[in-house]
């Protein structure tokens, strides 16, 4: 028997379909790469849009008030409703979009007279917890940070590790801002390049 099976290594028979696995192998990773990177594209471009909208969003609000964006910080009074109205756009997100979250971040926070205030900011996270599953009947939408008040008012469930804030220091959800749009945009929501943990 031993002496079968060596015949049998020594003449090919075991590595006869070794190439056309290496073949079929490779060309699986080339198409399922080439779908990763088309949908990180999509996930990008429809990014990108919803920033534009929420800034247009936030920018008519402010405007209303008769307030340019950089006043923000000042009048915290605001934040709530600002973010209460932007909570359909990021909903709308999550729904049309296989991601696992949609957020946004103001420059400004609830309490500037906080010790915790210069790391501080307002904002939103929604958590998908099913993004590969378009069910909306039963969104798995989770609340993360935000208002526990807009919570309650549509009807989410708050995750365990839910926080009213984002801390925007080494340790939460960013590693460091990148400065270089801050001139560029005069808009209370600052594009900021983030570096996830």
């Amino acid at each position: 028997m031993l002496g079968l099976i060596l015949i049998l290594f020594s003449t090919g028979a075991f590595s006869v379909g070794l190439n056309e696995c290496y073949l079929f192998l490779r060309n699986e990773l080339k198409h399922i790469a080439g779908n990763v990177a088309r949908e990180f594209g999509i996930l990008s471009v429809e990014g990108v849009t919803l920033s534009k909208r929420l800034s247009e969003q936030i920018e008519n609000r402010l405007q209303a008030e008769g307030l340019p964006p950089s006043q923000l910080k000042n009048h915290p009074h605001l934040l709530e409703s600002i973010l209460n109205e932007s909570f359909e756009l990021l909903v709308a997100a999550l729904e049309k979009n296989k991601s696992s979250g949609a957020f946004v971040v103001l420059d400004a926070t609830i309490n500037p007279a906080l010790a915790t205030a210069e790391t501080s900011r307002a904002g939103l996270f929604l958590k998908n917890m099913e993004p590969n599953v378009i069910n909306l009947a039963f969104p798995a939408i989770r609340f993360l940070r935000g208002p526990a008040s807009i919570a309650r008012q549509k009807g989410l469930n708050m995750l365990p590790q839910w926080q009213m804030e984002f801390q925007v220091e080494p340790g939460d959800f960013f590693f460091h801002h990148d400065e270089r749009g801050k001139g560029e945009y005069p808009s209370a929501v600052t594009p900021v390049l983030l570096e996830p943990k």
